[in-house]
């Protein structure tokens, strides 16, 4: 039987650390390499501050009532190890690298919206260079058999969460954040999704920097709602406040549509709520959208938006059978009722009108693909933006000479000089 102690003892041994504390016994190499579930579990809950974790495969990796900072990495950056599931709840100042959640249908799963690995109530977790690996299902249903399923990551009631230069894959559903604030989420490639990139509703001060969105791998049957970021506020008792989406590529690809940045007000347009739920503080800047859906940029009701410098553009590959050229065509939409709106130095296939006072949209270009003979057809717009892959950025660079060339106006990631 070991003593409680006041604090952790260290003794070591050769070749390994044997750490006695509060909560008995945990095994860990001189480095803090642990290389079992079991020497993880217990490395965890005795309080090693870094843990540098063997490849394999782990059940889990679970951190609960956890208020010492915590470093989980792999000790093989090359190899990294999987989890089959993780939960971070009531915790603090966790960081975790280099590790994949690998989701794996087994058959007994539950439906498509299974997620686990899910963070709750917790301050500081940063997630980096990490992997979220899901797996196809296999069912009897057509509009599910072959197609992504599970929920890559829920994360609710966070104050301080940062996933960077991560790879999101194979999922229903990507990364989704209820009831949060003093989010980061830049640098990851979010991809072969069937449904939504990301799930926001009731955050504060959230950031979406340098992110690249594609190929989505859609259900086009299923009747999916699909996004690449969706925010919205049903059953919210706060409005979203502070939204920054920034520096992105979100691009259908090869992939079916999406709608791409969609924000709805729900118990606004319902007539449930008024202006205490109004989105405040959005900037929505240089971002480049390719894809085949009329909601390129849509924001429903809001006080304080700002949309400048994107580039909408027109995915013939990814639009659905028998789309209009209006329904295919992304373009930039906001409520009526909203309030202090900056629409500016867009390219987009339409823009709303100044409505109020209140509203300046001033300097935005209208482009198309329709009709060659009107100002703004994509042949005087971009390099090759009508023939090449849809994927191939380099097809979408501003003409030289053209209406975007040294204009200032448009995202500039598809400008011909830096």
């Amino acid at each position: 039987m070991i003593r409680r102690m006041s604090r952790p003892l260290i003794r070591t041994l050769p070749g390994k650390i044997l750490m006695v504390g509060l909560s008995g016994m945990a095994w860990a190499g001189p480095d803090g390499r642990v290389g079992s579930q079991a020497e993880l579990d217990q490395a965890i809950a005795s309080g090693i501050p870094t843990i540098r974790l063997a490849a394999g495969v782990y059940d889990r990796l679970q951190v609960v009532r956890h208020d010492r900072p915590l470093r989980i990495m792999a000790a093989d950056e090359t190899d990294p190890p999987r989890f089959r599931a993780a939960t971070i709840a009531d915790s603090a100042d966790v960081t975790l690298e280099h590790l994949v959640f690998d989701h794996v249908f087994r058959g007994d799963d539950a439906p498509l919206w299974i997620a686990p690995f899910r963070l709750y109530r917790s301050r500081n977790v940063v997630l980096d260079q990490v992997i979220f690996d899901g797996d196809l299902y296999r069912s009897a249903s057509p509009i599910d058999d072959g197609f992504p399923g599970g929920q890559a990551l829920i994360a609710e009631d966070m104050t301080g969460l940062t996933i960077r230069n991560s790879d999101i894959r194979r999922f229903w559903v990507g990364v989704s954040i209820f009831r949060s604030d003093n989010i980061l989420f830049a640098g990851n490639r979010i991809h072969g999704l069937r449904k939504d990139g990301m799930n926001l509703a009731q955050v504060r001060d959230v950031r979406i920097e340098n992110n690249h969105f594609h190929d989505f791998d859609r259900s086009v049957d299923s009747g999916d709602h699909a996004d690449f970021i969706q925010l919205f506020s049903t059953n919210t008792t706060k409005p979203s406040v502070g939204v920054t989406i920034r520096d992105n590529i979100l691009n259908a690809g090869h992939g079916h549509h999406t709608q791409s940045i969609f924000f709805r007000n729900d118990p606004v347009d319902l007539g449930k709520a008024g202006e205490e739920m109004f989105f405040r503080d959005v900037l929505i800047e240089n971002n480049v959208i390719i894809n085949g859906h009329l909601h390129g940029i849509t924001i429903g009701e809001s006080d304080g938006l700002t949309i400048r410098n994107n580039t909408l553009i027109r995915n013939r590959v990814s639009e659905g059978k028998g789309f209009s050229d209006i329904l295919a065509s992304p373009r930039i939409t906001v409520a009526s009722r909203s309030r202090e709106v900056t629409i500016e130095r867009n390219a987009a296939h339409g823009f709303p009108a100044a409505r109020k006072p209140d509203w300046a949209v001033t300097g935005n270009l209208v482009i198309q693909d329709e009709t060659r003979t009107k100002p703004g057809v994509y042949a005087e717009v971009f390099e090759d933006g009508l023939t090449r892959d849809p994927s191939n950025l380099a097809a979408f660079r501003y003409r030289a000479g053209g209406p975007l060339d040294g204009t200032g106006i448009g995202a500039p990631q598809l400008s011909r000089t830096p």
